[in-house]
């Protein structure tokens, strides 16, 4: 919980030092949102007193994923030295058992990895594709957008997924429940594992699964005379490690 906690107050220090920066003495009171310990998520927003400070939050935020695209690639990060020092912080936190930390916006996400490649792909290369995903929606928002976390049924990781405006009866008594989402999805470039889900087009609930259900799966396909048993091939694979 410490080293948690530690994340959040270098994540508010970085919000704080673009809020001075980018502000433009506009005083933007941020906000915390939604804070997910299991996932490792927090989600800000700008608290606006007016419509004239929209655009003021929204270059803030954009300059947010400026400084993530720098430290992606570990290029000089293009602001002052205050934003810089706090944003270099963040990126400390990577370590052996955090081996990436993601910007995340409701347009983008960029995502920082502990040991950048020599030769980082171009973000046009690491986009998008139609697909689903399957999992638990287990979070809610819908502060300024519809947003909910899923948590992918192969991985148990946390997916963000975004909605259109106008789909909110979507989600009407989808919480807790496992579903399939579709969408626009962008995947880790090495695991293949989701990271977010936008434009979604469909969510369908699934049925729970019985208890001990994958046992009726035994036997399902017959096992030839002179195959070895299911347990012998296991048994021989732990063996030869």
């Amino acid at each position: 919980m410490e080293r948690f906690a530690v994340a959040i107050r270098r994540f508010v220090d970085l919000l704080a030092a673009l809020n001075r920066e980018i502000g433009e003495g506009a005083n933007i009171e941020w906000i915390l949102t939604d804070l997910s310990y299991g996932s490792a998520i927090a989600t800000a927003q700008a608290k606006l007193e007016n419509e004239d400070q929209r655009p003021i939050a929204d270059r803030i935020t954009d300059s947010y994923v400026e400084v993530g695209n720098a430290l992606r690639s570990a290029e000089p990060i293009p602001f002052s030295q205050r934003v810089e020092q706090r944003a270099l912080r963040i990126r400390d936190l990577l370590d052996s058992d955090i081996e990436t930390i993601t910007f995340e916006t409701f347009a983008t996400e960029v995502v920082i990895e502990r040991q950048p490649p020599s030769r980082p792909l171009p973000e046009e290369a690491w986009g998008y594709a139609y697909g689903a995903v399957t999992g638990r929606v287990q979070a809610l928002s819908n502060r300024g957008s519809l947003r909910f976390t899923l948590y992918d049924r192969l991985s148990d990781r946390a997916v963000s997924c975004y909605m259109e405006p106008g789909h909110e009866d979507q989600m009407r008594d989808i919480w807790g429940r496992m579903a399939t989402v579709e969408g626009w999805v962008r995947r880790d470039r090495k695991t293949g594992r989701p990271l977010t889900a936008r434009k979604i087009r469909s969510i369908s609930p699934l049925g729970e699964p019985e208890r001990g259900a994958y046992r009726a799966a035994r036997g399902a396909v017959p096992r030839a005379p002179n195959e070895i048993r299911a347990e012998e091939a296991i048994r021989r694979l732990r063996d030869a490690e």
